[in-house]
């Protein structure tokens, strides 16, 4: 409360930090117009995480096609989760039509900026092929993934590449991060 005190005060609240912070934190307590407000204060200046928590309210709302412009601007501002979200929109169809070869592509602008998740599902595609020799080879680069992931996580679990990568050694490590 105390932070959210602090936050809403001026001069903090000009700062992105604080506006991104009060943005994830009413949109955890489920006050989407607040989050809303906030995220846009600092997505106005461009700040990535805050133009995706913008898509993520959108998304949350189930309001797909309204997300994804926010997701693409994040993406753009320097913060390629948004990648990620939007090839999923496309992968499952969540109010667009089902678009795997858009997917494909977004996962794989995502995981040419480093970000696992999207590496992860480009393999995870690959290996539905229902080809032997392509399972196989699948398999490989899931395996070098994982030491890739371990490399970065040993160094700093909180890298941004490591977003929606569950955490084993957290006790709740199927929530995704936010």
């Amino acid at each position: 409360m105390k932070a959210i005190a602090l936050c809403e005060a001026e001069p903090y609240s000009e700062l992105i930090g604080c506006q991104r912070y009060l943005g994830w934190t009413y949109y955890k307590q489920g006050e989407m117009e607040k989050a809303l407000s906030w995220f846009g204060k600092a997505g106005d200046q461009k700040d990535g995480e805050a133009l995706f928590g913008i898509g993520s309210v959108h998304v949350a709302r189930k309001e797909f096609q309204s997300a994804i412009p926010y997701f693409e601007r994040a993406a753009i501002n320097g913060y390629p989760r948004g990648y990620q979200w939007i090839a999923l929109i496309y992968q499952y169809g969540s109010g667009v039509p089902v678009d795997i070869n858009k997917a494909i592509r977004y996962f794989q602008q995502g995981a040419a900026h480093g970000y696992i998740m999207a590496e992860r599902s480009l393999i995870y595609l690959d290996s539905q092929q229902g080809n032997v020799f392509v399972k196989f080879i699948s398999l490989l680069k899931f395996i070098r993934l994982l030491i890739k992931t371990t490399k970065i996580s040993w160094n700093n679990i909180n890298d941004p590449r490591m977003a929606d990568v569950p955490n084993a050694c957290a006790k709740n490590s199927r929530q995704p991060r936010t």
